[in-house]
């Protein structure tokens, strides 16, 4: 490793899962436990300097990851190994890194992704073991019908309807690649992919999912919703605890490549 390179900065990409029951969220917030600052207390420990990570997606209070990617540099003369051990033994048990890389250029992990993709998880039956990983809604409801609704989210669309405002855009567009559902005797998941997600768009979309489930909101209405851009033509959101981000898509970058071992001593 040369002085150059620590003197530039070392990116690193982090892959991490974690349980967000007792986080206020991704994003770092005063007087807040959040899964961004647990990750940068971390860093400042082991490297003696502040490090400013970013994430893939800004998950809200309550709402779990599988496939959570971090990007970051440091400036630290610490080996990959070093740096690895380091995080596993100060992040918190409710954080869990799934893979981690040390790269040959600058990555984002917000601005170089090109899809996410979110889980929602329904339990069809009260339960006392996992309840905080699933919604438990406790009314009759029909499944089938919340799959033909759902086939109206897949390509570009504008979802203010399914978006709470919170003045960081006016820009709503996004594209639904694909909406999948696995149906078993115990849950139900609900799957989307899109290229960009807004503040409770997939909670949002499940809470008026339901409502279609309960009968509410007939399954060709879905539509209309959708082309409202009228949150209050929508139903409720859902709650954050059966909301799991799954995983992210990053493109073929030649630019951004893994520096091998001998490369990282």
């Amino acid at each position: 490793m040369t002085k150059a390179m620590i003197k530039n900065g070392r990116p690193f990409k982090l892959v991490i899962e974690y349980d967000g029951s007792d986080f206020a969220g991704w994003q770092v917030q005063p007087n807040q436990r959040t899964v961004q600052g647990e990750i940068e207390k971390a860093l400042k420990i082991l490297t003696q300097k502040e490090v400013r990570v970013a994430g893939s997606g800004r998950t809200d209070a309550g709402v779990h990851a599988l496939g959570q990617v971090v990007s970051f540099q440091v400036h630290s003369s610490l080996s990959f190994d070093e740096l690895k051990k380091g995080l596993i033994g100060l992040l918190p048990k409710d954080i869990s890194i799934v893979g981690m890389d040390e790269l040959g250029e600058p990555f984002d992990a917000r601005r170089d992704a090109i899809s996410r993709t979110y889980r929602y998880v329904i339990a069809r039956r009260s339960r006392a073991i996992n309840r905080q990983y699933a919604w438990i809604p406790r009314i009759t409801f029909s499944v089938e019908s919340m799959q033909e609704a759902s086939k109206y989210l897949v390509g570009e669309h504008d979802f203010t309807s399914f978006c709470k405002a919170n003045g960081q855009t006016d820009n709503f567009i996004s594209c639904v690649s694909d909406v999948h559902w696995q149906i078993d005797d115990g849950e139900i998941h609900f799957e989307i992919t899109a290229d960009r997600f807004f503040h409770h768009m997939v909670r949002s979309i499940v809470g008026t999912l339901m409502e279609v489930g309960r009968g509410k909101i007939a399954p060709e209405d879905f539509q209309q919703i959708l082309k409202a851009k009228d949150r209050t033509c929508a139903g409720p959101t859902a709650p954050p605890q059966g909301l799991f981000l799954d995983h992210v898509e990053y493109g073929q970058n030649p630019h951004v490549f893994i520096l091998n071992d001998k490369e990282q001593k």
